[in-house]
């Protein structure tokens, strides 16, 4: 077997469909995955022209527009949202960032050992956003919103509004999480679109049988009609929204079983 291909810095193995080998694992590839047009196969002497490039790969001289690399993304925002225990101890941390081209990712860490590392804790000992903050309120008296993600719980908390939700957004609530609200009233704050609707019913139906006082749901679309598809409660505040017009309609769905 020829060396001279897999120990250059820029190839390595690939299964090629060569029509005149079944199996010819020798054109080489430049450090992007590219064939280089050497004219044959390194170690059978197909003919560069004769088979075709292995899937996924493109001709070396291909330069339509779809085989260009994609512009790299510029990072416009992150943010991070940590999850805290009762007694206030690092547990695990949301890290999302927005894009200029409009997009996002997100991904998770864990607290272990003094250090951050990637990865989500165990589904069964994750905990709520906010969670102190919940527990003392529980403890006063009075009402908690429930959102679909973090930003929104941090945009409630900058107007002294106790809010929480459960990590990985619409879907992911655990019944486990609904015995924390035992005895106080729960107002679910949904995004404005069908997983988030869907999302606050589930909740609704979990607090409200683990023993809380009410629950009900408050569609933002009776603040703001105009409310874009997934519009949320930051989105709220951001078309002109006031914590007055909020604060009336949390106290209104207590009081009157939602709206």
């Amino acid at each position: 077997m020829s060396s001279s291909p897999n120990n250059h810095r820029y190839s390595r193995k690939v299964v090629c469909p060569c029509p005149l080998r079944k199996f010819c694992y020798h054109h080489k590839l430049d450090s992007h995955g590219n064939i280089l047009p050497y004219g044959k196969c390194f170690r059978y002497g197909c003919p560069f022209s004769a088979y075709t490039p292995c899937i996924g790969y493109k001709d070396h001289h291909d330069r339509s527009a779809s085989s260009l690399p994609k512009p790299r993304r510029i990072v416009t925002e992150v943010r991070i949202h940590e999850y805290r225990t009762e007694s206030d101890k690092q547990f695990m941390r949301v890290v999302v960032k927005k894009f200029d081209d409009g997009s996002k990712s997100a991904h998770c860490q864990r607290f272990v050992n003094g250090h951050w590392e990637y990865g989500s804790p165990p589904i069964d000992s994750r905990i709520l956003y906010n969670l102190a903050m919940v527990i003392e309120r529980v403890a006063l008296g009075g009402t908690v919103v429930i959102c679909e993600g973090e930003k929104d719980v941090d945009t409630l908390s900058s107007h002294n509004i106790v809010a929480t939700c459960n990590p990985f957004g619409a879907n992911n609530w655990q019944d486990r999480y609904s015995t924390c609200f035992v005895g106080i009233h729960v107002v679910v704050l949904p995004d404005n679109d069908a997983a988030g609707h869907k999302h606050a019913e589930s909740v609704r139906h979990s607090v409200l049988a683990a023993g809380a006082a009410s629950a009900n749901i408050l569609d933002l679309r009776t603040l703001d009609p105009a409310l874009p598809n997934k519009g949320d409660v930051t989105d709220y505040f951001q078309r002109g929204g006031t914590i007055r017009q909020l604060t009336m309609a949390i106290d209104a769905a207590v009081l009157g079983g939602g709206l």
